[in-house]
């Protein structure tokens, strides 16, 4: 298991992915097993239009020749103020787990509901 944690700002800037541009905080793309806990994730606003963009994204990468994403834990972060959401999850793979979020919005809802 692999495991983001810090009590300072961090942030994982994907600025190539597959030619894409981006404007992310924290992504996790076709991983198993990741924890992201504990962490300040604010503020992330793409500049320009950008093809993937929030505070923290878990998404397939299925759609570029990998899997989908399964048993990552999203857990005791601040997420806020980014754009266009602060969690953007697709929904895809399976026991993937977002607790103890201070967020305010999400993709689906019920993250930061």
């Amino acid at each position: 298991m692999c495991s983001l944690s810090s009590r300072f700002l961090i942030v994982a800037v994907i600025c190539a992915l597959l030619g894409m541009s981006a404007g992310v905080g924290m992504a996790i793309v076709g991983a198993d097993g990741v924890v992201i806990s504990e962490n300040q994730i604010n503020r992330n606003v793409p500049s320009q239009q950008a093809d993937i963009s929030g505070g923290v994204v878990v998404m397939s990468s299925a759609p570029f020749g990998g899997n989908d994403e399964n048993g990552n834990q999203v857990a005791d972060n601040t997420i806020l103020r980014n754009r266009p959401k602060d969690v953007i999850w697709d929904g895809k793979g399976t026991g993937n787990t977002f607790s103890e979020n201070d967020c305010r919005r999400s993709t689906p809802a019920s993250i930061c509901g």
